[in-house]
């Protein structure tokens, strides 16, 4: 008989493990949701059925430490350089809380490292301006460029990598890659005379891709390009890539053979010619700065683009890998601003948003209780005309840089961010909230705090995101009162008072309250294991 029924207990056994495997790993499931900001929401401890919540974004830094490195085409002009320096001189005067790093790399047929990784500040702003001003010729690499700035990226481990910022400023136009400048040359048959070229030329680019509009538009997603001509371009570099000299067109010379590898006319469809290999190797280099977590900006130069309409496809494509592209015209207005949304990513943790704050079923808001904090300095607040309460200063338009807006239901807040939020300068908002549906059973219980809290915001780099914080949760006790006409002669006891068994806990990120529903399910398979344990003895 009690044979029969150790196979029961094995699998209760197994049964009662799982559940508890189940609800202790529920809190880690949740966290790993991958979010980009430092954000928290905690609850304090109840006193008189009321509780005090703070949100913040940005934990409270002494200083902010950030790498910026520059790759930058030979041919880049003196109105972009400018602008670049425009900017680095804004960054300066903010060194007081940001330590910034910054390097430059100028790339012709090689990458020139004009200047290693050196701190900002009043004694080197003339050894960065010299540099950046740095003039060479002949060429164009933009693969060593991109890994040169990626090296020079990597050699920082003061530096957290999302603090790191390449910024690739170029045409697109290359046709070379690697430290040794190497290119493929293709075999040209016209007119009956033979020779060999490498080079930037569109016209030798539409003898490898008959449709060189679809070609052209296949640029602009890098991502897919890449994976839809990978084994031809690996095999055209691995069967035909070799050393570039300075010279990119050999004649045919009947008394010698061509001292240079190259594809042979009948094949030119099949591989790849030299900016389709540079344009690749440059793309590699790219996506392992992105997969390494740096900050990558790409600007476009529109020079070329009547006679080299693929570099610029090319260089805006690039954001497909990931990163942000965008274009210039080369010109004094054209460049104006270029770099702010770089300065932004090094400043400011996001440019805007909203927080939407949806209270807990069990809770009301307490409305006037509403602090914002910058930094550890309490703004000032005033009610506008929508009876919405504004925090701080308008601005030259009369916005308001902070705004809250009441919603009775279901009863919600939502903090409009009018303004950047700086990096190194925690935002802090604080209220109450009171505890309105209270037990009246003896016994422990928990309450969510709220239903929800998210943030929708724009990052810096101008993408819409949405990150959802923490659901603190209270613990309260309900302790046993004694009947009234119980020891009429003793003297009468004050009813016991409300105690909180533990500190809240902040830990449960889950935002369809999974963790109550868990606890349940848990609770009812351990009352019956328990049955089915106590019949099997």
């Amino acid at each position: 008989m009690n044979k029969r029924r150790f196979p029961m207990k094995k699998n209760l056994l197994s049964f009662l493990l799982a559940i508890i495997f189940l609800v202790s790993t529920q809190t880690s499931i949740f966290a790993a949701e991958n979010n980009y900001l430092n954000k928290s929401k905690t609850a304090e401890e109840l006193k008189n059925d009321q509780t005090t919540i703070t949100l913040s974004l940005e934990a409270s830094e002494e200083k902010t430490y950030s790498d910026v490195v520059f790759v930058l085409d030979k041919s880049t002009s003196t109105n972009v350089r400018n602008e670049a320096l425009k900017m680095l001189q804004e960054l300066n005067k903010r060194t007081e809380k940001h330590k910034i790093k910054v390097g430059i790399v100028i790339f012709n047929k090689q990458s020139n490292t004009v200047l290693e990784l050196t701190e900002l500040n009043d004694d080197n702003l003339n050894d960065i301006k010299s540099a950046m001003n740095t003039k060479i010729s002949s060429g164009t690499n933009l693969e060593a460029g991109i890994r040169a700035g990626k090296k020079m990226l990597d050699s920082d481990n003061k530096v957290e990598n999302k603090n790191k910022h390449l910024v690739i400023v170029s045409d697109g136009v290359t046709y070379l890659w690697s430290d040794e400048p190497k290119t493929v040359f293709n075999e040209n048959d016209d007119n009956g005379e033979e020779n060999i070229y490498c080079g930037p030329e569109i016209g030798q680019l539409k003898k490898n891709h008959k449709d060189i509009e679809s070609y052209l538009n296949e640029l602009k997603n890098c991502k897919s390009w890449m994976d839809k001509y990978k084994e031809s371009y690996e095999t055209t570099i691995n069967s035909y890539s070799d050393i570039y000299d300075g010279q990119t067109l050999y004649k045919y010379d009947p008394q010698k053979d061509y001292s240079k590898k190259y594809v042979p006319a009948e094949s030119r469809e099949k591989s790849g010619y030299s900016t389709d290999i540079a344009m690749y190797t440059a793309a590699k280099e790219y996506e392992k700065s992105v997969n390494n977590g740096y900050n990558c900006f790409v600007y476009g130069s529109t020079e070329q683009l009547s006679n080299h309409p693929y570099g610029l496809n090319f260089m805006l494509g690039l954001s497909s890998l990931g990163g942000i592209s965008t274009k210039y015209d080369d010109d004094s207005s054209g460049v104006e601003g270029m770099f702010d949304n770089v300065k932004s990513d090094i400043l400011y943790t996001i440019e805007k948003g909203k927080i939407t704050d949806v209270i807990g079923k069990d809770f009301d808001l307490i409305q006037n209780s509403f602090k914002l904090y910058i930094g550890n300095k309490e703004l000032k607040s005033t009610i506008n005309d929508k009876k919405e309460i504004c925090f701080g200063d308008k601005d030259e338009n009369g916005i308001y840089p902070y705004v809250i807006e009441y919603i009775k239901k279901p009863e919600k807040f939502i903090l409009n961010i009018n303004t950047p939020v700086i990096k190194g300068e925690k935002l802090e908002l604080k209220y109450q909230i009171k505890l309105v549906n209270k037990s009246e059973k003896e016994g422990e219980y928990i309450a969510y705090t709220n239903e929800e809290a998210y943030i929708d915001y724009t990052s810096t780099g101008g993408k819409e995101k949405k990150e959802y914080f923490e659901k603190p949760l209270i613990k309260y006790t309900v302790n046993k009162t004694k009947p009234k006409n119980e020891n009429k002669n003793q003297n009468k006891e004050l009813p016991p008072k409300e105690k909180i068994t533990s500190s809240p806990q902040t830990g449960d990120q889950s935002r369809n309250g999974m963790y109550p529903i868990i606890m349940l399910i848990s609770l009812a398979g351990l009352g019956s294991i328990l049955y089915k344990l106590k019949k099997s003895f």
